[in-house]
């Protein structure tokens, strides 16, 4: 039976009943995940299926009856798509449908989720042809999604373009190559690695580029004198990470690995075209940078003591958070490298691979083919893993199944992207996860900040202004405090005043209290006045206490945690 483009969004509810009416889920469920569905954006039925509710089975049978539509099975599906001039083959992986032509010449429209009606309106709009919906489990439309990778490359071509006539690109080629280019660019990786940079930007700007280093999580200019053409750094960089200098038009990603100064440096460069030219982003990662213990990554005292008490557990679950470059990498490595031991087996998800580690089985997810958090992890549990590291739980399915690893006696380790511990239960309840469920896997949340060291070469003090005093006294009750840390600036720091990082953290550890806390629906300010209750010491205190043992100054936490304007 063909369909028209009429909406199916209407029969939700009635799909609703159905699965209630055969005690497949309750009202209150159904009505959970479809808020769910309307605030993430995700399919309902995908959200049915990563809360457990249902299975997917259960939830295509409903919906094809409900419907009136038919489900089909992966050998019904013919050898390639339809229409791939119209819609690329990535279109069809991240809208997770398929237009196909059966054998009696029917155009199928193959989906995963019948009510989205969006998708199928681009379909009918911009082809005219009215489609037949018809039903595939997600996993099988996938797989053979997939299968087509070498078949549509000779449909559709080169993934990329080239931009410039066979002339121009010799020009490039040898440009890149030349003395002056090649000397420039060596000198500008010795000097970011000299100056210990994370980051190199280089942004066209008036036929050159602007060209600063992130140190200690600031950007500063460094001095290099006699810069080649703009197009001729960028093509050099673009070889040696192995990118087309040929392609300017779209993002492409790169990996350049070397040795400056005696050490080994894994550089990933990403480019992305503005309307001035190319942008190039290059984070260097020192290979030769070890995780020995959570007490060198930043850990101390109370913090410390809480989350090592939490990673002695057998199971449940551990994150770390903060936002980007907050050190939430280097924290799990640490915690990772004080875990391998002979006796546990010990593996990580990452997204990518920074550094390798030893005793450590290191897994890449995979973007393009589908190999994503959620179904690494997956797979990562049929391998019989003590302890499983998660680089990020970015959405409710990679939450779920960390949730059942770690009912089922696995211990896990990860990062969210949360500006406070207590927010972090806030934004997972969000996700969709269940209170009691969250509840009784979480072990630990550790919410984390880098700040700038003061150095130890040229460091002052000075008098503490009184608003200065009056924070010191409320946050920690410390009244006697009359002078502060400053930085003065030497050659040793290039007249920064600072040197170095530190990490401040608060940990949260999940005790009963919270576990009841959160089972009750209690808010984000109630669930921290319950942790602090209980002892955690905020970021805001950590920083303070950071500040007055001279490690850094008042106004970088005032910077970086936010205490206000300070005067």
């Amino acid at each position: 039976m063909l369909q028209d483009h009429s909406p199916f969004q209407s029969d939700l509810d009635r799909f609703g009943q159905e699965l209630i009416h055969h005690g497949k889920l309750s009202t209150t469920e159904f009505d959970r995940a479809k808020r769910n569905s309307e605030e993430t954006g995700k399919p309902l039925l995908w959200v049915l299926r990563q809360l457990g509710i249902c299975s997917e089975d259960e939830l295509l049978e409903v919906s094809a009856s409900c419907l009136g539509l038919r489900q089909i099975s992966l050998a019904d599906l013919p050898a390639e798509p339809a229409l791939l001039e119209h819609f690329p083959l990535e279109f069809l992986k991240t809208k997770m449908v398929a237009p196909v032509v059966n054998a009696a010449g029917q155009d199928l429209l193959v989906m995963c989720d019948p009510f989205d009606d969006e998708t199928y309106a681009t379909f009918h709009f911009k082809t005219g042809r009215a489609f037949e919906r018809v039903l595939l489990a997600r996993d099988d439309l996938l797989t053979w999604l997939q299968s087509l990778d070498d078949q549509v490359a000779a449909v559709e071509g080169p993934a990329t373009g080239a931009l410039t006539s066979q002339a121009d690109l010799e020009r490039l080629q040898d440009l890149a190559a030349g003395a002056p280019v090649v000397d420039w660019v060596e000198r500008l990786l010795g000097q970011a690695v000299e100056w210990g940079a994370s980051d190199i930007h280089l942004d066209p700007a008036e036929g050159r580029l602007s060209v600063r280093l992130r140190v200690d999580g600031q950007l500063m200019v460094p001095p290099l004198a006699d810069q080649p053409k703009a197009d001729a750094v960028v093509s050099r960089l673009k070889l040696l990470a192995g990118l087309n200098i040929a392609e300017c038009r779209i993002p492409q990603d790169g990996r350049i690995r070397t040795r400056i100064s005696g050490k080994n440096i894994d550089i990933r460069m990403a480019t992305i075209a503005t309307l001035s030219g190319e942008s190039l982003v290059l984070r260097l990662l020192d290979q030769s940078k070890t995780f020995a213990s959570l007490k060198e990554a930043g850990l101390h005292g109370a913090a410390l003591a809480r989350l090592q008490t939490a990673l002695d557990q057998p199971n449940g679950i551990v994150l770390v958070t903060g936002p980007t470059g907050s050190g939430k990498t280097t924290t799990l490595y640490a915690a990772l490298q004080e875990m391998a031991t002979p006796e546990r087996k010990l593996i990580s998800i990452e997204d990518p691979v920074e550094y390798q580690i030893s005793g450590i089985t290191q897994v890449p997810v995979k973007q393009e083919i589908g190999f994503d958090f959620a179904r690494s992890l997956r797979a990562m549990l049929r391998h019989d893993p003590n302890v499983i590291m998660v680089g990020e739980i970015r959405d409710l399915e990679t939450a779920a199944i960390a949730i059942e690893a770690s009912l089922t006696g696995h211990q896990v380790l990860s990062t969210l992207h949360t500006n406070s511990a207590v927010g972090t239960i806030t934004r997972l309840l969000e996700m969709g996860v269940e209170d009691y469920l969250l509840a009784s896997s979480l072990r630990a949340i550790t919410a984390q900040r880098l700040v700038r060291r003061l150095c130890v070469e040229c460091k002052t003090t000075e008098a503490a202004a009184h608003h200065v005093r009056e924070t010191f006294a409320r946050e920690l009750d410390a009244r006697q405090v009359t002078h502060v840390s400053a930085p003065k600036g030497c050659p040793s720091c290039r007249q920064t005043g600072y040197r170095g990082r530190v990490c401040i953290t608060e940990v949260l550890p999940v005790t009963s209290g919270i576990q009841k806390a959160i089972i009750d629906g209690a808010s984000e300010p109630e669930l921290l006045q319950k942790a602090r209750g209980d002892g955690m010491e905020t970021l805001r205190q950590s920083g303070l206490q950071a500040a007055m043992a001279g490690i850094t100054t008042y106004e970088e936490i005032v910077r970086v945690v936010g205490l206000g304007v300070a005067e």
